[in-house]
C-alpha cells in the first residue's frame, strides 16, 4: 500500500489584484507516495491559479495548507499523478528495461596519459 503526501512549498501572490490583497497567483507543491518498506517517490510542480472570484476569495492570512491542498485536489489530476507515483516506486523494485553493451565487442580502456616532464 502506498501513502500519499502533499507538501506546499511556496506561494506566490500577487500584492493587489482588482481590490483584493495578498492574492495567490501559483502554488508550488510536491506530492511524495511512500510503500510500507519506505521507497519513496516524488512530484514536484507548480499550478497557476485563475482570476479569485471576489464572492469566495479567502483572505491569506486566513488560507491553511488543507484549504490551498484541496484547490489542487479540485483542478488536477490526482488519481493521474498518484499512478505515475506508483510506477515510480514499482520501477526501483523492478528496474525497467536498459540497453547493456554487447558482449561480443571489446569495451575500450581509457588511455593513460604519458608524462613528458621527465
Amino acid at each position: 500500500m502506498i501513502t500519499y503526501t502533499w507538501s506546499i512549498l511556496q506561494l506566490d501572490c500577487a500584492p493587489s489584484e482588482n481590490g483584493l490583497t495578498n492574492v495567490v497567483k501559483v502554488i508550488h507543491w510536491s506530492l511524495t507516495g511512500q510503500d510500507e518498506n519506505g521507497t519513496s517517490a516524488s512530484i514536484k510542480n507548480a499550478y497557476p491559479l485563475p482570476e479569485p472570484n471576489p464572492e469566495q476569495f479567502t483572505d491569506y492570512s486566513s488560507l491553511t495548507e488543507e484549504t490551498v491542498i484541496g484547490w489542487l485536489e479540485s483542478n488536477l489530476d490526482v488519481g493521474f499523478l498518484q499512478t505515475s507515483l506508483a510506477n515510480e516506486i514499482i520501477s526501483k523494485y523492478n528496474p525497467p528495461i536498459t540497453p547493456l553493451p554487447l558482449p561480443w565487442i571489446p569495451i575500450a580502456e581509457p588511455e593513460t596519459p604519458v608524462d613528458t616532464t621527465e
